[in-house]
């Protein structure tokens, strides 16, 4: 197998590859190269290959994987790949490392949780988005307030709502993420209002709070109008 061969290069070269293309037979291989490579670059690569192959047979590994390192990049690269593959398994690992309060790889933690949607985090994020205000940990906040909304679970409306309004155009940015992917259409007159007066922007990403409401407004009703039709049996192309 090429992911044996003695140099470093060729091995990250072929992970990579059969991860973007999601070939599922070589799983057990870059299981192995996970766990045995003995360089961390190549463990590396073989997690970001297991993500993107997102086959479940590597959510136990990776979770090993995630427990066995401490160096803040390989945990970064196998919060990603647990995302990505959105499996439940992974919640209890993932919120340790949200607790353990390390904000670099909390924001990976959170988000993956995120990806998972299970209600479970709903807790450990909310305290992230709540609490998390010291200078080396609120940046960490507007990752909370969007993966809050993920997780689908109604309790999140009120937290997002009250951060729509926060100090921070970061964490209001988002809130307006987060109340998009909840999908309440109690949001809309406050998201209208977001559009049409708030001007914060993100100077990282360049996102705006307007231009962040302005999608979820549509993404809301998208939402709403598919539940509608839904109901009545109908297609939007019935009317």
């Amino acid at each position: 197998s090429a992911l044996q061969h003695p140099q470093l290069a060729m091995r990250m070269c072929v992970a990579q590859v059969l991860g973007e293309m999601k070939i599922e037979q070589a799983v057990p291989q870059l299981i192995t190269l996970l766990k045995d490579d003995p360089e961390s670059i190549g463990r590396n690569y073989a997690a970001m290959a297991l993500g993107e192959i997102a086959d479940r047979r590597a959510v136990e590994p990776l979770i090993e994987a995630l427990h066995n390192t401490s160096d803040q990049e390989a945990r970064r690269t196998i919060l990603n790949a647990l995302g990505k593959l959105r499996d439940p398994r992974a919640v209890a690992s993932l919120i340790e490392v949200v607790q353990d309060g390390n904000p670099y790889t909390a924001c990976f933690a959170v988000e993956a949780l995120g990806e998972i949607g299970d209600s479970h985090a709903f807790e450990p994020i909310l305290q992230v988005l709540e609490h998390w205000n010291t200078d080396k940990k609120k940046w960490v906040r507007s990752w909370a307030a969007s993966a809050l909304g993920r997780l689908d679970d109604d309790r999140a409306f009120e937290p997002l709502m009250n951060a729509l309004h926060d100090q921070d155009p970061k964490v209001r940015i988002g809130s307006a993420y987060g109340l998009g992917f909840l999908g309440d259409t109690r949001a809309i007159p406050s998201l209208r209002h977001a559009y049409r007066n708030d001007q914060g922007i993100d100077d990282d990403t360049g996102d705006t709070v307007k231009g962040v409401a302005r999608k979820s407004m549509s993404r809301i009703m998208d939402r709403y109008n598919a539940m509608l039709y839904q109901r009545l049996g109908k297609h939007p192309s019935d009317f």
